[in-house]
């Protein structure tokens, strides 16, 4: 066996390179030396050229999937979006098929089926299958339940699973006779957007109403017509963070037990659209921050509010410019210095009494009238 060392190797290197110059005659030819040079010099140029390229191309290629699958993305969400949008239009047809007739008066007709109920609500979902609350609990057992035109079993909870996403209407029907308060009834059940009560919702022997809807964050409208509210005596957050709500009508309720009205609207953001016209409050004790944070209410009546004082009940309502607190009592009323519960400029209307010993204090109104 023969063995090749490094030296050896060496040797026969040399002789390559020797053999190479003869044969081109480089060193006794300087130019042909220069012109190899050049050209193993364009060489090297040619792969770094080809190099940028490539990577040129790298980064072509990785932008190209980057926008390919964005738009993929995209294109998935706006299926998903479609689908709920179908789903929400199949749940109006199903009930459609489903032969729904509602009397608005405590009775609905479900597939030929007369069923009572004591409020009607909806609820969104955004998910199939989705489990929500239907109240915060429950203050007896649910008689009747009716879920987008069909009867259902369930009811011994206060949660409810829809198949389907979109928005759903549900007639409950559940005796409450016996109840003295509701305290926090809906508290906290985000996915009703809009609640009707009927005389089945029967609150002749309830007192406290104390935050019965609070932090109904999409609570959008309520209809309280049917309600009985004369032995209510405390209704404190009531509406406390109902960031959606949009109207508000007590013009039919009986309120002359009503103690406390604590932050009653407190924070209701959206709260445009207000009726208290026939609001009589005869007991009314308690009312600080009433309307605290109502951004968007720009007026408000409430000619039979009785009550010795406003008590920041207007505080950070910047948009409000018309209030009538004709009943307001001024007697012996003093107007705190530098009051900040009254935004600055527009029409408030007050009794003559009012008027005479309070102008001076809230000069920076517009308009003061009786």
């Amino acid at each position: 066996m023969i063995e090749i060392t490094n030296e050896d190797l060496v040797k026969e290197k040399g002789k390559e390179a020797y053999a190479y110059r003869k044969k081109h005659n480089i060193n006794n030819d300087p130019i042909k030396r220069k012109i190899i040079n050049e050209e193993e010099k364009k060489s090297n140029n040619c792969k770094i050229i080809i190099i940028i390229l490539l990577l040129l191309l790298l980064i072509f290629l990785i932008l190209f999937l980057g926008i390919y699958y964005g738009l993929k993305i995209q294109k998935r969400n706006k299926n998903i979006d479609h689908n709920i949008d179908n789903n929400s239009d199949n749940n109006i047809d199903n009930n459609l098929d489903n032969d729904i007739l509602d009397y608005n008066n405590g009775s609905v007709l479900v597939n030929g089926k007369l069923i009572n109920y004591s409020f009607k609500a909806t609820y969104q979902t955004k998910k199939n299958n989705e489990k929500i609350k239907l109240m915060n609990y429950l203050p007896n057992k649910i008689t009747e339940m009716a879920v987008d035109g069909i009867q259902v079993e369930e009811g011994q909870d206060n949660f409810y699973t829809f198949p389907l996403s979109g928005i759903h209407t549900v007639y409950i029907l559940i005796n409450i006779t016996n109840c003295s308060s509701l305290r926090a009834l809906f508290g906290g059940v985000k996915n009703m957007t809009s609640i009707v009560f009927t005389s089945e919702f029967n609150t002749e022997n309830v007192e406290d109403m104390n935050s019965m809807f609070d932090c109904c964050s999409s609570l959008f409208s309520i209809n309280f017509s049917n309600l009985n509210t004369k032995n209510v005596k405390t209704m404190q957050d009531m509406f406390y963070d109902c960031t959606s709500l949009y109207s508000l009508d007590f013009s039919n309720l009986d309120l002359r037990n009503v103690e406390i009205m604590y932050k009653f609207c407190y924070h209701c953001e959206s709260l445009t659209v207000t009726n208290f016209t026939n609001m009589r409050t005869l007991n009314l004790t308690s009312y600080p921050g009433m309307f605290d944070s109502c951004y968007n209410l720009t007026s408000i009546e409430l000619p039979n509010f009785k009550a010795k004082n406003l008590d920041n009940m207007f505080v950070f309502c910047p948009n409000l410019k018309y209030i009538n607190i004709q009943s307001l009592n001024c007697q012996n009323y003093i107007w705190p210095e530098n009051y900040y519960d009254l935004p600055s400029y527009g029409i408030i209307k007050l009794n003559n009494d009012c008027i005479n010993s309070l102008t001076n204090q809230i000069s920076n109104w517009t308009k003061i009238i009786c």
